[in-house]
């Protein structure tokens, strides 16, 4: 699940599946929805009898998910491709398997995590007045809060009372400063005295008049609460580096689409337009995307939480979602290349239906979406352009696709 709930209510499914909807947790109540399946869960956490009688709510579902193929490649793995953008760059330096956690890197069997890919470090710049400039994003920060917990919108107008510009920042902007590296709290230690708890963002939740976005600093997690409810603000002055189409709230530039990819030029991504289709455990998803070979190139990886990240549209009018650019994206869990800092055997992923961004259990199954990183003055085989080959991986990655979609519609 998403997160962790009390008090909620649960209805079985004709499907084996079970939906779930309210409750709380000890950081917030969680008004919404969402379709747990149990298939991952061992045994003894599985009810074996018969499905409920009828009056279930029908099941929407996604589409059948097929065996996660074969066991994951021992050979010794070596980063190509180049560091991660240095917007999107986590903090990682260390590595870890299923039951263990800050391992030195590379991990045989565990290919292409988040610190496999160096330099990995986000700069900052303390600033004088008790500030700091991310030279990246080109935000400068304030780099202490006044650790009062207040209401959403008494957040929002104890920044705007510090004078013009200062504002609450968006949820995008705020992601930026959480440093997956370190936990408890995880953000860098430009930032001193920061809480371990929820911190605003301007950031509505879509559809949803009574909730915001936040972000947990002890770990990292993204998640909606009460805008009535108590967090806390760290206040922002400048323009953003990123600016997506359409106001769009997400951290990903303008987006367009091949054949059988979609770039993200704003930072030099490039990333499978349509995924397998196949539910995995984290180290099944490491080892699929590290093995990719699309469009003439064999550098795929699975992305880290903040490259992830940038493909969540928060806000607006519309549900949380991803770019139509992208194909068969499915309403569940989709994995990041980042191990949880904080506890062992957790791996970082998004819902994809509920922007929630969460450390979840490395033997649960969830889907991935494969990313490499564009090199400076590249080639854009899936443009179908005629450099380095390009036409010939445009043709490949044209067939590879007719040929997926081909499969499915058997």
């Amino acid at each position: 699940m998403s997160q962790p709930r009390a008090y909620h209510i649960a209805v079985g499914l004709l499907s084996g599946k079970v939906i779930v909807a309210g409750g709380c947790n000890a950081a917030t109540c969680l008004p919404w929805a969402e379709v747990f399946d149990p298939a991952g869960l061992p045994d003894e956490h599985r009810d074996a009898g018969p499905a409920p009688d009828g009056g279930a709510l029908p099941d929407a579902g996604s589409p059948p998910v097929a065996d996660a193929g074969p066991a994951p490649d021992l050979t010794p793995f070596t980063a190509t491709g180049g560091p991660h953008p240095k917007l999107l760059r986590t903090g990682a330096v260390t590595c870890a398997d299923d039951g263990a956690h800050q391992l030195a890197c590379p991990v045989a069997g565990w290919r292409a995590q988040d610190a496999d890919f160096q330099p990995n470090g986000h700069p900052l710049r303390p600033l004088a007045n008790d500030e700091v400039l991310d030279p990246v994003s080109g935000l400068t920060w304030q780099a202490r809060d006044d650790a009062v917990p207040r209401s959403q919108a008494d957040a929002a107008a104890a920044c705007a009372a510090l004078g013009t510009p200062w504002r609450l920042p968006s949820l995008p902007e705020l992601i930026t400063l959480v440093s997956y590296g370190r936990a408890v709290p995880a953000i860098d230690p430009a930032f001193p005295d920061t809480g371990f708890s929820n911190y605003w963002a301007a950031t509505p939740v879509a559809n949803a008049n009574t909730l915001h976005w936040t972000v947990r600093f002890g770990t990292g997690e993204v998640m909606p609460m009460l805008s009535t409810g108590a967090a806390v603000a760290r206040c922002v002055r400048g323009t953003f580096s990123v600016t997506p189409p359409d106001a769009r709230v997400r951290l990903a530039g303008p987006l367009s689409a091949g054949a059988a990819t979609v770039r993200d030029d704003a930072h030099a991504l490039e990333w499978v337009r349509e995924d397998d289709g196949l539910k995995r455990t984290w180290r099944e998803s490491l080892d699929a995307c590290a093995h990719l070979s699309l469009g003439g190139y064999r550098d795929w990886h699975l992305q880290n939480v903040l490259e992830l990240v940038t493909l969540m549209e928060y806000g607006g009018t519309e549900r949380v979602k991803i770019d139509p650019a992208f194909e068969g994206a499915r309403p569940e869990l989709y994995w990041s290349s980042t191990f949880s800092q904080h506890t062992a055997g957790l791996a970082w992923g998004v819902s994809f239906n509920l922007g929630v961004v969460d450390a979840v259990g490395v033997n649960g199954r969830g889907f991935s979406r494969c990313v490499r990183h564009l090199q400076p003055g590249g080639a854009r085989p899936c443009g179908c352009n005629a450099e380095a080959g390009g036409a010939v991986g445009c043709v490949l990655a044209a067939l590879w696709l007719v040929a997926r979609r081909s499969r499915r519609s058997r």
